[in-house]
């Protein structure tokens, strides 16, 4: 029996669901990490990426369609016919090397003309993006450098 088929009576029974509902979104989204061994095309869509090649990665990232998202359950399948704002892909650097993003013309970082982005040659490297309008936002970032 899913939690969804609860009869909620109380404010209990919502905060449950609404949990529930949080960690199911997360997973569904595509967060559950995906190692990659060496370089990579990144998909346009949500998902949680660590990075373990031995030297220097090299990953591209389009842009995001621009628009709201408008999921819809089409035979049988969960499918966005909208865009892709509030898209989240997140990016882990799992080894010591300075591996790279690049994504000509679609980083907003606050800065102007910013292409491409740097993982520190540490492990735990972070990087955080998130769709909007076309672009990709950098919503957090740890021992990043852009360019």
């Amino acid at each position: 029996m899913s939690l969804r088929s609860f009869q909620f009576e109380g404010a209990f029974d919502r905060d449950m669901h609404a949990a529930y509902d949080a960690n199911f979104s997360e997973i569904f989204n595509g967060m559950m990490p995906t190692i990659v061994p060496g370089d990579l095309a990144l998909p346009v869509g949500p998902g949680t990426y660590i990075l373990t090649k031995g030297n220097a990665a090299a990953l591209t990232l389009a842009a995001p369609v621009a628009g709201a998202q408008n999921w819809q359950m089409v035979g049988g399948f969960m499918v966005n016919n909208g865009g892709q704002d509030g898209t989240r892909i997140v990016i882990l650097s799992g080894s010591a090397q300075q591996h790279v993003l690049t994504a000509t013309g679609l980083l907003v970082t606050g800065s102007a003309s910013v292409n491409t982005a740097t993982c520190a040659a540490s492990a735990g490297s972070a990087l955080t993006l998130r769709a909007y309008n076309g672009k990709w936002l950098v919503e957090s970032q740890n021992q990043i450098t852009f360019g």
